[in-house]
């Protein structure tokens, strides 16, 4: 089945995080900082959150064909997860 011009625009927005990853990549080298912690796992767990994105996409794909709403689901919770970081930041 042919997806809607919606979706597809869905799709492209809700990988549009993968942009801060090098930001996010250079503000996680400072979790080495605390000499007292561990913070390699951490480190990355912070820095996979593009693996976590796409694996998402490719879920929403599989889920198209026999449940088009939780598809969509799927692709709303990185948009809505980028709108409370940009209300928490300002």
């Amino acid at each position: 089945m042919k997806k809607t011009l919606a979706y597809r625009i869905l799709q492209v927005v809700s990988l549009l995080p993968i942009l801060a990853w090098p930001l996010v990549f250079y503000v996680s080298l400072y979790l080495f900082d605390d000499p007292n912690g561990n913070a390699s796992l951490l480190f990355f767990a912070i820095n996979a959150y593009p693996l976590y994105l796409i694996a998402n996409l490719i879920l929403s794909k599989k889920q198209y064909e026999n449940q088009r709403s939780l598809s969509a689901l799927l692709l709303i919770w990185p948009i809505l997860l980028m709108a409370l970081v940009a209300l928490f930041l300002s």
